[in-house]
């Protein structure tokens, strides 16, 4: 099915992998695994279009190059946004509940600190939430239940400009448990996967998916140096209203996957 693309990529690679098909549950792409020598690798082929909406894989290319010299960067050995490929190491598995609970403190320095790194990176390309909002209304209108489901857009984009200003830097977009990986053997070592949706965008939205995913507290989130201009107190509804944003999109998000999947 996707002989054309092994070969470029083994051409990429200058060796000759094996690639067999892993399992793509929760994600619309297609995934494949090899083995280069001891390391093992992760092939992803990019899926239609219609089932990743509100990806830009050039975008994703800027950020993917951008983060390589941080130690939380997934290892990319390739990445071809014309030809829908990207190869990179196979870190692991996804971090576990007990792993979660294990590490909980120490991973929790890890992610303040890795938010601390995002922060300084400004170079990738930014990310446009009011071209979010257009494609999520075309999708929308094309619902049965259109009026209602545009109507929770407009809760989305109110939810959006309610937010308190800060400064724009590297935002992941979709940071949950799914897409952290640790190595317990390697001193706690992290890794962030899957950037399709990241850019330079609004802080906020990863603030949110800290304090709802890995319980960082509201307190310590608000120290940290993006929020220097704001009181602790402007800080809470902005957190609120992020979390709430967060929600609301994600619903938004399964409603229309739903339908492309009819």
């Amino acid at each position: 099915m996707h002989e054309d693309i092994f070969q470029r990529v083994n051409m990429h690679l200058h060796d000759n992998i094996r690639w067999s098909p892993v399992s793509n549950g929760g994600t619309s792409n297609y995934i494949y695994h090899g083995m280069r020598h001891d390391m093992p690798l992760i092939l992803r082929i990019n899926g239609a279009s219609e089932l990743t909406f509100g990806t830009d894989r050039y975008r994703e290319h800027s950020v993917l190059t951008a983060i390589q010299p941080f130690n939380w960067s997934m290892q990319v050995l390739g990445c071809d946004p014309d030809a829908g490929w990207c190869v990179m190491k196979d870190h692991g598995e996804p971090i576990s509940n007990k792993q979660l609970h294990h590490h909980h403190s120490l991973l929790q320095n890890r992610l303040l600190s890795m938010a601390e790194d995002f922060q300084l990176i400004v170079s990738p390309q930014r990310f446009s939430y009011p071209d979010l909002f257009i494609l999520y209304q075309q999708r929308l209108n094309l619902l049965p239940e259109a009026a209602y489901w545009l109507n929770q857009l407009d809760q989305l984009v109110a939810l959006y400009r309610k937010l308190p200003d800060i400064s724009f830097c590297l935002v992941h977009h979709d940071l949950h448990k799914g897409n952290l990986l640790i190595d317990d053997s390697d001193e706690l070592s992290l890794k962030i996967i899957d950037w399709e949706y990241a850019g330079v965008g609004n802080p906020w939205f990863d603030i949110a998916m800290l304090y709802t995913e890995f319980e960082i507290s509201a307190s310590d989130l608000s120290a940290l140096p993006i929020f220097s201009e704001l009181s602790y107190e402007e800080f809470i509804p902005g957190l609120k209203d992020a979390i709430q944003f967060n929600q609301l999109l994600a619903k938004l998000w399964y409603r229309i996957r739903e339908e492309n999947h009819l």
